[in-house]
């Protein structure tokens, strides 16, 4: 069954987190281009007890959420430049304290809550060869590197590629 009910000009509600005790809620509802972050309070049977509340969080922009394990403290992973930043805060209107040293998405709390997980990307793209003329379409070796390797064009002559990168340390 439905558990929020986003208002027609909001975008929808999503990425929910469900505290460990059962009785709340948090989750974020696109607003535009911000992600808010919002805390329903839930009863017996998870029935919703009144109106979600929007946690203040200074504008900042909330790509996923978790709970503490007392469920009173939430570990929320904020959309910034170059990497998410991890922050904590209470559920009771706070204002979210940056966790140093980390940054990352989708963080969980171990039930014990001396132990936080999180997600960080990287991406690593390299070029691929494939023998055409072969009966079956195996890759025939590539251009790998821990680098950005993207682009790929061949030589007139077909003996050559040149691709995009930034082995050198520039692009």
């Amino acid at each position: 069954r439905t558990l929020t009910h986003p208002p027609s000009q909001i975008r929808g509600d999503t990425r929910p987190a469900m505290s460990p005790d059962g009785r709340s809620l948090a989750f974020v509802r696109i607003n535009g281009s911000l992600l808010d972050l919002w805390l329903l309070l839930l009863g017996k049977g998870f029935q919703p007890q009144g109106e979600p509340k929007q946690l203040p969080i200074g504008g900042m922009s909330v790509s996923s959420v978790t709970l503490m394990p007392d469920s009173q403290e939430l570990v929320l992973s904020v959309q910034s430049p170059g990497t998410n930043r991890l922050y904590r805060m209470a559920s009771s209107d706070e204002t979210p304290r940056l966790i140093p040293g980390v940054g990352g998405a989708y963080p969980a709390v171990s039930l014990q809550g001396h132990r936080l997980a999180y997600s960080v990307g990287t991406q690593d793209t390299n070029i691929w060869k494939v023998d055409l003329n072969a009966k079956s379409a195996g890759l025939d070796g590539g251009l790998s590197s821990t680098f950005r390797d993207v682009f790929p064009q061949y030589s007139p002559d077909g003996k050559r590629v040149t691709f995009y990168s930034n082995r050198a340390g520039n692009l």
